[in-house]
């Protein structure tokens, strides 16, 4: 799977940045092995990631954290 991630600073302009990505599993759990940071070079990254073939089903938490800022948003994503 694959998480375009962008970042814009003031006057709609990308910034480069970095930022810290984590996946919280349904029940709660936040594996390492789905947690890194990310470059984003003019303000633009790819988290990519691979789910197990016995990863849990159920709605799945993409956070992505701006390092500098500390700035976060959450989406949801459905895993069957």
């Amino acid at each position: 799977m694959e998480v375009n991630i962008e970042m814009e600073g003031e006057a709609d302009k990308f910034v480069s940045s970095a930022a810290w990505v984590e996946i919280t599993l349904p029940d709660g759990s936040r594996p390492e092995y789905l947690a890194r940071t990310i470059y984003m070079p003019q303000g633009q990254g790819i988290f990519r990631f691979t789910p197990a073939l016995n990863s849990p089903v159920g709605q799945w938490t993409i956070t992505v954290t701006e390092c500098i800022s500390g700035f976060h948003e959450q989406h949801k994503l459905d895993v069957r």
